[in-house]
């Protein structure tokens, strides 16, 4: 495309193409952040962007179509673009306000010796369900919510719940607080609710290994609390299905949880589009929270490439509770891969085989297709067929 269509249009133009729920502002996000860094690698621009890998593959090839960005060692724009960027956007050169050492959390790093305790516990961990959405977090970020829950006065001498614990933070707190409070100093009660009876076993083991005092149940959250743990505890922490329903459901399952106002909760989920997080964020005041803080980019996962490898932690204070009990979840799907009916598909660079992931005996996730091998040829490299821009 030549110099003179470089026109604030092209935003629009390319948001439309890609199907970019962030419209033309995310489109200049890209062109900005490529200015800044370039040449950048594309999966860090998807996590500065919070967006999924496959979306930001396709706002680079649009780009590149348009003369905007260049094919290089990393994401660079050329020329054309770098003009495009500074006399049409108005782009200058990046700030350096943001502090890399605690990534704006205001924490400090978490000490080695605790993640490799962490560490070397999650290597018993069972398989991954990706059909109940899990996607544990590193070892080091179960150790960071610890922290900051710790910090702010939500779990030492509280009555703490685990809503789902697939990133086994009920561990990792146990781990954070031995290492810097002592023996003394705990949780008066340490409850975890968890739908997956392999990862409600491996909890109970870990737990008897530290001889941590924690009480695993194992629950399906579509169904209310059990009566006796309804108004018994102060802190809830959860990180739920990555649909908006999902969070809404596990929200006021926290609200059953909590004895009263004052109490904390603690959300992880996945960046959304500007109108889903609205709209979150409404669920949360609706149900009787403040949003004391969010910090973006809390959260790293393992694999997860609908979360762009993190996602956001929001820290709620209980002020006006709604008390009246979230139905049993029928009405509709609670988890992502219910919710999505496209087909991922994907050739074998070798032999050409194409497959649909999660259909006819074909893992349900690419990572465990590249591990099981090609069921043709043996071989463990795939491309994508077809792309669907919001998973």
């Amino acid at each position: 495309m030549h110099e003179d269509a470089l026109t604030p249009a092209l935003l629009d133009q390319i948001a439309q193409q890609t199907n970019l729920r962030e419209g033309a502002e995310g489109v200049a996000t890209f062109v900005r952040l490529t200015l800044q860094n370039e040449p950048v690698r594309l999966n860090e621009i998807a996590r500065r962007m919070r967006l999924p890998l496959p979306v930001t593959t396709a706002l680079r090839r649009e780009l590149e179509r348009a003369g905007v960005l260049a094919r290089g060692a990393g994401v660079e724009l050329t020329v054309e673009g770098r003009a495009f960027a500074q006399d049409v956007l108005g782009f200058g050169s990046a700030s350096a306000a943001f502090c890399p050492a605690c990534e704006g959390s205001g924490l400090a790093p978490v000490e080695l010796s605790m993640r490799q305790e962490l560490e070397a516990i999650l290597g018993d961990a069972p398989p991954t369900r990706v059909e109940l959405d899990q996607a544990p977090c590193s070892a080091e970020t179960a150790l960071r919510r610890a922290a900051l829950m710790h910090f702010q006065g939500a779990l030492e001498g509280r009555r703490v719940i685990m809503l789902g614990d697939d990133d086994s933070v009920s561990i990792a707190c146990g781990i954070y607080l031995n290492a810097r409070s002592g023996a003394h100093s705990s949780p008066l009660n340490l409850t975890v609710l968890e739908i997956d009876p392999a990862r409600v076993t491996f909890l109970r083991n870990a737990a008897k290994l530290l001889d941590l005092d924690l009480t695993v149940i194992e629950h399906d959250l579509r169904n209310p609390l059990p009566a006796n743990l309804c108004q018994s505890f102060d802190t809830f922490q959860t990180d739920p299905p990555y649909t908006i329903g999902g969070a809404k459901l596990f929200v006021q399952r926290g609200v059953e949880a909590l004895r009263g106002n004052g109490g904390r909760g603690f959300l992880s989920f996945g960046h959304k589009a500007p109108a889903e997080q609205r709209i979150i964020q409404q669920n949360l005041i609706e149900a009787g929270f403040s949003i004391l803080r969010i910090h973006p980019d809390f959260n790293a996962y393992q694999g997860a490439s609908i979360l762009s490898g993190k996602s956001q932690l929001i820290e709620l204070d209980a002020v006006a509770l709604d008390r009246r009990q979230a139905e049993t979840w029928e009405s509709a799907p609670l988890y992502t891969a219910q919710q999505t009916q496209r087909k991922r598909s994907y050739q074998c660079a070798n032999c050409s085989l194409k497959v649909n992931l999660g259909e006819n005996g074909v893992p349900a996730t690419i990572e465990d297709l590249k591990n099981k091998g090609c069921a043709s040829c043996g071989g463990g490299v795939f491309h994508r067929k077809s792309v669907s821009y919001r998973e």
